[in-house]
């Protein structure tokens, strides 16, 4: 049990962890396994976030930046409770396509459920719109057992799908 706690602690911590554990290759249907060139990608997906500073990525066709930018989306909506996303595609529909997989993902997946059980979709919603559950709190209140942020009330957030 010990092993499995810590396997879970590291995937909520490591975003290649996380990836290679959850999402699936869509041919084959096993867990992706990143290549060097998505380690590159992810290192200055990385790089940015710590200097504060936005990513354009340029790759080829079929190289896999979708599967990264699914993940990241996924692993982010885990970690930090008060996130919205943005997904920005060519058209509306291949946003609509992206959206929807992050969705299968968030209602289908129990790796997903494993290593962030907190995080719920809120109702149907939209083709083009994820509304999550989220338990958060502002702050200790009197009578509140916990110190940490966490009392159970839930808050909505969502993921929208944009065309450029």
């Amino acid at each position: 049990m010990a092993a499995l706690a810590a396997d879970l602690a590291l995937a909520r911590t490591n975003f290649v962890v996380f990836a290679e554990t959850v999402i699936s290759d869509e041919k084959t249907g096993r867990p992706i396994r990143f290549a060097p060139h998505h380690r590159a990608i992810i290192d200055m997906i990385d790089l940015a976030f710590e200097e504060g500073r936005y990513l354009f990525c340029l790759a080829p066709i079929r190289h896999g930046k979708t599967s990264v930018l699914e993940s990241l989306v996924l692993f982010i909506l885990g970690q930090y409770p008060n996130t919205r996303c943005k997904i920005v595609c060519a058209n509306q529909d291949r946003a609509k396509e992206r959206v929807n997989k992050v969705r299968k993902i968030l209602l289908r997946s129990g790796r997903y459920r494993g290593i962030f059980p907190g995080t719920r979709v809120a109702g149907k919603g939209r083709v083009d719109r994820i509304h999550l559950e989220r338990a958060w709190c502002s702050g200790p209140r009197p009578g509140c057992m916990r110190g940490d942020n966490w009392c159970g009330r839930r808050q909505r957030r969502s993921v929208v799908s944009r065309r450029l």
